[in-house]
């Protein structure tokens, strides 16, 4: 029960409006013409998190009347493993097809000598694709080995700035940033974000000018709890 509680607050709920006063709202219609939506994938061990966000990309694009670019953020470190066994077993249970796609893409990353060469990054992309998001609009940091640098690597890397330009008319109007994650590491990666685009955190090798023009006070972050395990029943 103390396990439940402590996710039901990570995620938002019982927690008397603490977590979800920091965050933005999720995309809305409200915000439609005035921001420029983006999707960001991080690092996490549950394929349920981005199968429904895959899903939600739909209803999201529709809205905005837009193909919404995802940037997935995540390497091929220790937390690559949980996400690469959840996966397979997702899929096992689910669609045993897709099941076999994913095992012949899990052989083809192993090196000679067995050790996996997968990333994080590259099974989001295969679990978004395999719900219909198109393969253009999606883009990989495939090095990064925790949240903070998941989230410093897609913006010092350029990734964040190529997809403004490249998908957006408007590129001048902030953007909207819509975290993919599950309860456990939504706060997390909330307070991180927030901290990098809006304080420069993570940002050491600029100097104090050039990071104070890359920090984004008028870019909204949130980070909606996609999927909550429930212990009682797990």
């Amino acid at each position: 029960p103390k396990a439940q509680e402590l996710l039901n607050f990570l995620d938002g709920k019982g927690a008397d409006g603490i977590t979800t006063k920091i965050g933005a709202s999720n995309f809305n219609q409200e915000d439609v013409g005035k921001y420029n939506p983006l999707i960001l994938a991080l690092g996490s061990p549950s394929p349920e998190a981005f199968v429904k966000a895959a899903r939600k990309w739909h209803e999201y694009s529709e809205m905005f009347g837009i193909k919404i670019p995802v940037v997935t953020s995540t390497g091929a470190g220790r937390g690559a493993i949980a996400l690469i066994y959840n996966t397979q077993r997702y899929y096992d249970q689910n669609n045993p097809a897709v099941a076999r796609e994913f095992g012949n893409l899990r052989a083809s990353k192993r090196s000679p000598e067995g050790k996996n060469q997968l990333s994080e990054a590259e099974v989001i992309k295969f679990i978004f694709m395999h719900d219909g998001v198109p393969e253009d609009v999606i883009y990989l940091e495939t090095e990064s080995a925790n949240t903070m640098a998941n989230v410093v690597w897609s913006y010092d890397n350029f990734i964040i700035k190529e997809v403004i330009k490249k998908h957006f008319k408007d590129s001048e109007k902030p953007l909207k940033i819509l975290i993919v994650a599950d309860a456990f590491h939504r706060f997390r990666a909330l307070l991180i974000a927030l901290a990098v685009f809006r304080r420069g955190d993570g940002l050491e090798k600029e100097d104090e000018e050039t990071k104070r023009r890359r920090i984004h006070s008028d870019w909204q972050v949130n980070a909606e709890p996609f999927y909550q395990p429930n212990l009682k029943e797990d």
